[in-house]
């Protein structure tokens, strides 16, 4: 396709497993913690938590999907008229980016959404 190869498809579906599974544990401990009357260590602290879990986990799940798919052997072919052999690997990418490099993507982007998170409540004050 234009947009993957091969099991490239995975990555935006994996982001939104991530985003979906932290969207129900930020439910799940609003029910414990709630939003409105908590301080703001513990909203901070949830926020922190469930942004970790949307970003930093699919990218950690890219990171080891993309690695052991891209790096499979490929077939070699042997060219009859020069007697080159031609290795063919098979590739997994979104957007031209191999999965392995999107995980490296999204761990940043949660690191930064973390970071701000943080920061912005410490300049809240």
């Amino acid at each position: 396709m234009l947009i993957w190869r091969g099991y490239g498809i995975l990555v935006p579906i994996i982001l939104i497993g991530g985003l979906f599974l932290s969207s129900l544990v930020m439910k799940f401990l609003s029910m414990f913690i709630p939003l409105d009357g908590a301080s703001k260590i513990w909203q901070v602290a949830l926020l922190t938590i469930t942004s970790m879990i949307g970003m930093t986990l699919p990218g950690l799940i890219c990171i080891k999907m993309g690695k052991s798919l891209n790096n499979k052997e490929g077939k070699i072919y042997i060219d009859e008229e020069t007697g080159e052999r031609i290795s063919i690997k098979p590739r997994h990418t979104f957007f031209f980016i191999k999965m392995e490099k999107w995980g490296i993507i999204y761990i940043v982007v949660g690191a930064l959404s973390i970071a701000t998170i943080v920061i912005g409540q410490f300049f809240a004050r």
